[in-house]
């Protein structure tokens, strides 16, 4: 809808004849404006089937992401619909900002384009790919999606730190046969990308899976990275640490050798003291899991 025009491309009405215009209706919930469970999954059969295809589908796309810190996407327009984005607060602010941004500097705001900083182009199909279907899929096929591209096969880039410029081939998303694939999107990056736009359901089942893979080879690092951020990683990895001090200070390894420096290390490593001071039954009692409830595709 444009004002109070329709902006569709077929309209289906009982009456004989229609109007150009039409009134917005009044919500009728006294409870529409209040917060409501955004996280809501899509369920498998017919409806999914339809999101699917209508993800991928080029002719009803309204707005077009491009990811400034990709690199090797920095050519890539990632396509989506605005009325499915928006059922998530986040989402739908950054549309806002965005359209008025533009408004701002031109009537026309077709397409409009938003500039996405903080993630990669990968992480951000895999989070609306699940927007759209319900499931998670961490092994993207471009097949799945509408994008677009710029014409030149070859741009220049230039290195702020010492000013000298080189040539890189940039990856075209329709061509199969492409050098560049989208990477595999890890639970990490999901786990952060659904908490920035406030996908709850999607959050926990990442918070599950990443406190499932803890190990010896990454629970230093989960707990920095992550843990720095989300309580439950911290927990997780300070018990595992507690349980395995022995062996992973082996030979007089420190565990928090690549961290020294880092702001959070003192803190850290008195919490991992504290944690081996208290008995194993007790910690395991503070530590609640998440249950997996949803479809997971890879």
């Amino acid at each position: 809808m444009r004002g109070k025009m329709y902006d569709f491309e077929i309209v289906f009405s009982i009456e004989p004849t229609l109007s150009r215009t039409f009134k917005v209706p009044l919500s009728v919930d006294p409870t529409a404006d209040e917060d409501v469970d955004e996280s809501a999954a899509i369920k498998a059969g017919p409806s999914q089937a339809i999101m699917k295809t209508l993800l991928a589908d080029r002719h009803s796309v309204d707005v077009q992401f491009i990811f400034t810190s990709d690199k090797t996407c920095s050519n890539v327009g990632f396509w989506a619909h605005r009325s499915i984005l928006s059922r998530y607060k986040s989402l739908e602010q950054l549309i806002k900002k965005t359209l008025k941004e533009q408004l701002a500097q031109d009537d026309d705001v077709s397409p409009l384009t938003v500039r996405m900083d903080k993630f990669s182009l990968a992480t951000f199909a895999c989070l609306t790919y699940f927007l759209y279907t319900g499931t998670i899929k961490r092994t993207l096929d471009t097949s799945n999606f509408a994008f677009s591209q710029q014409d030149e096969a070859v741009v220049v880039i230039k290195d702020e730190s010492t000013g000298r410029t080189k040539e890189r081939m940039l990856w075209n998303p329709l061509d199969a046969e492409s050098s560049w694939k989208l990477k595999d999107v890890t639970w990490t990056d999901l786990l952060f990308i659904s908490e920035y736009f406030g996908v709850k359901e999607l959050r926990d089942e990442c918070l599950h899976e990443v406190v499932e893979s803890i190990k010896d080879s990454n629970v230093v690092e989960l707990l920095f990275e992550v843990g720095c951020f989300f309580e439950k990683v911290k927990d997780a990895g300070l018990d595992y640490l507690a349980d395995n001090m022995e062996s992973m200070c082996d030979e007089g390894k420190d565990p928090f050798e690549k961290y020294r420096d880092h702001e959070q290390c003192h803190t850290m490593m008195l919490d991992a003291m504290r944690y081996k001071s208290i008995p194993a039954a007790r910690r395991k009692l503070s530590l609640t899991s998440t249950v997996r409830s949803l479809a997971i595709s890879d």
